[in-house]
């Protein structure tokens, strides 16, 4: 079953009770740039029945998010927040989950600093969406300040967190820093994973740190527990061919071709 929301043709999940709500379906068909005044007008009386029954509100936010509705859902817990309307982490969490997919990083750090007002204690899954929405828009800087709040705050970081540290470091061209952190993980007992690693070899790559891109890339290959994948290679080989060193390129390809790899992720 699916139905056509302006231009795009939403496909509903069977038992997904949510799309059986006139509201919800209002909601989706409003306009990307619509006011908040116009999701409030929508919600209406809604909001007591929110009141009541809470995990109304975390189905209607997580299926505005899963669509890439962000401002919708970013209105809609503005809306319940004007109405005194009970809102907990999940809320939140979803609400910042839709920002960040749709690359409103400041939304997003908006949210996260209104949460302690509201006596809503954030968690990993809050902070590491921040961390990943300000990645995706190209603030390094602000990254690792939600960083340094997550550990401030006591929460533990985890391997997305970093991950996306890591990667943060390397749109900013901060190879020294994405380096820290990788080598930081094992240190407060986090396993770096495949995206950490890529996210520092291209780091490396683009501060021509040629030498340190294939150290990291045979170090990974003499991992058992982890495969270098096709990013993993074409970053390294990056590195080699921005540094004018072609031999090492060619002998790193080498050595991928005949190594386990693992799938690209989509």
């Amino acid at each position: 079953m699916s139905r056509s929301v302006g231009s795009t043709c939403i496909v509903c999940p069977s038992g997904d009770l949510s799309f059986g709500d006139p509201v919800l379906h209002r909601l989706l068909d409003l306009c990307v740039f619509a006011r908040k005044e116009q999701v409030s007008v929508i919600l209406g009386v809604e909001l007591k029945r929110w009141a009541r029954e809470p995990r109304l509100a975390t189905a209607v936010l997580g299926t505005l998010a899963r669509h890439g509705r962000s401002s919708i859902a970013n209105h809609v817990l503005a809306s319940m927040l004007e109405n005194k309307v009970e809102t907990n982490v999940f809320h939140f969490n979803t609400a910042i989950a839709a920002c960040a997919r749709g690359g409103q990083w400041q939304s997003v750090t908006d949210l996260l600093s209104i949460m302690p007002r509201l006596l809503v204690r954030s968690d990993e899954i809050s902070y590491s969406a921040a961390i990943s929405a300000c990645e995706k828009g190209g603030q390094w800087q602000r990254a690792l300040s939600v960083l340094s709040r997550m550990q401030q705050m006591r929460v533990r970081p985890n391997e997305i967190s970093y991950s996306a540290a890591i990667s943060a470091c390397e749109k900013g061209g901060e190879w020294q820093l994405a380096l820290m952190f990788l080598n930081a993980m094992p240190e407060i007992r986090l396993s770096p994973n495949i995206i950490s690693f890529n996210a520092g070899v291209s780091a490396l790559g683009r501060g021509s740190q040629w030498q340190q891109a294939i150290s990291m890339v045979s170090t990974l290959l003499s991992f058992k527990r982890l495969a270098p994948n096709a990013i993993t290679g074409s970053a390294a080989i990056s590195a080699c061919e921005k540094a004018g060193q072609w031999q090492p390129a060619l002998i790193l390809l080498s050595a991928m071709r005949s190594a386990p790899m693992e799938p690209c992720p989509t």
